[in-house]
């Protein structure tokens, strides 16, 4: 539709040019006609050269006559531009006008159809719209460390007493050594979370804490079984799999402890009873501290951990310069509440 609107406003022009030549040609024609009535009168007139004017125009149908008043008869030849009507040529003798068809140009061939330059629309598919971005659910609390959790811990411990030496002095058994025992943990703890990365953790602990001093083949070694409570502050980083570091007291209560002796050959195991020992001297508090890494396993997690605790003293009041201490490793597996 642009293309047409634009090829009639380029060949308007044209139009109101053939318009105006057709109102010329008419003219003149009445012109030639009056021309040759009054040719009809013979006079003396002195020759003149022949003038002919030939324009070669397109082809176009004659207009018809216009009456128009007499005009005095002089030698009028013109053309006219863009016309489509064939020039005559006027040729005056005394008294006579001769009127001279000029030659019939050929006939001009049809102009070549205009081909349209419009377009035709291309189905251009519209591009999809993307889809909006569905909302994605909140991840499981506990994969993102943001709820409390339930579960259990076991483990093994290694205990010592630092200082050694004064431990060993003690003995009465000079050029002792002392070594670790293995010994047995288990825990169920409560993760209860204050934020993305604290939370505090309080546990029930069962724990055995064992020791060895040996002189050549003779040796002394004792394994005490401990009620435990310890309760942690703990940090926790990162967002799947996440890292720990915590720190905290703890206090203990003895249950139960084994010792096996061998001296001079013989060797000899027992039990040590404690009923007849107060609360006060069976009960001590201490502190700790450790580290870990939490592997989410589905909506639980798989807690790796290692902890040091060490006993300050017990509840008695005395004062001792020896302190038991462990270093105890565990795994866990923890569930959402």
């Amino acid at each position: 539709m642009r293309n047409a609107r634009t090829l009639r406003s380029a060949y308007q022009p044209f139009l109101i040019m053939s318009t105006v030549h057709k109102i010329f040609v008419g003219v003149l024609a009445a012109t030639l006609s009056i021309a040759l009535v009054e040719a009809q009168t013979p006079r003396a007139q002195t020759p003149k050269p022949k003038t002919t004017t030939t324009a070669k125009k397109p082809y176009s149908p004659a207009p018809k006559p216009v009456a128009q008043k007499p005009v005095p008869t002089k030698s009028v030849t013109k053309t006219t531009p863009t016309s489509t009507k064939p020039t005559t040529a006027t040729t005056k003798k005394k008294n006579t006008v001769t009127v001279t068809p000029a030659p019939t140009p050929p006939p001009t061939p049809p102009a070549p159809a205009v081909k349209s330059t419009e377009v035709a629309p291309v189905n251009t598919p519209a591009k999809p719209t993307p889809a909006a971005q569905p909302i994605r659910p909140a991840k499981a609390l506990s994969r993102r460390g943001s709820s409390s959790s339930f579960g259990l811990r076991i483990g093994g411990t290694y205990a010592s007493v630092t200082p050694r030496s004064a431990y060993l002095e003690g003995l009465g058994a000079s050029g002792a050594k002392l070594d670790f025992l293995p010994g047995f943990e288990g825990a169920i703890a409560l993760n209860l979370r204050l934020g993305r990365t604290f939370s505090i953790q309080p546990e029930v602990q069962f724990s055995q804490w064992g020791l060895k001093a040996s002189v050549g083949d003779e040796f002394i070694s004792t394994r005490t079984n401990y009620l435990m409570v310890p309760l942690s502050l703990r940090l926790t980083f990162g967002d799947q799999t996440r890292f720990f570091i915590q720190g905290g007291g703890f206090g203990s209560y003895a249950l139960s402890s084994r010792v096996k002796i061998k001296a001079g050959g013989a060797e000899q195991s027992g039990t040590v009873d404690f009923n007849d020992v107060e609360f006060s001297e069976r009960a001590s508090y201490g502190a700790g501290g450790g580290a870990g890494v939490i592997i989410p396993v589905g909506k639980s997690d798989l807690i790796l951990e290692g902890r040091y605790q060490y006993v300050l003293g017990t509840f008695e009041g005395t004062k001792s310069e020896i302190h038991p201490t462990a270093i105890s490793f565990s795994v866990g597996y923890f569930f959402p509440l």
